[in-house]
């Protein structure tokens, strides 16, 4: 049903890589010149563990604010994280 993961992956060279290859192409400023002039959007989340020590919950949480606030900045406004 799906494929096996290579484990021998060194996810360290990987990130260097693509981050390599976004400099190189220029993509974090053409995402930014894309969204000029396009209202600006700020998203405010809280403290991750304000209410006791980290669980799921927390993760579930960030990651869930973070891709709603990145998915709606790239349909509609200008964002900066």
């Amino acid at each position: 049903m799906y494929k096996k993961v290579d484990t021998s992956l060194n996810f360290v060279e990987r990130e260097k890589e693509i981050i390599t290859f976004w400099k190189e192409n220029g993509i974090f400023e053409e995402s930014v010149k894309e969204n000029e002039g396009k209202e600006e959007f700020s998203f405010y989340d809280g403290p991750p563990t304000a209410n006791g020590k980290p669980h799921i919950g927390h993760i579930l949480t960030r990651v869930s604010c973070h891709v709603a606030a990145h998915l709606h900045a790239g349909l509609y406004h200008a964002f900066e994280s």
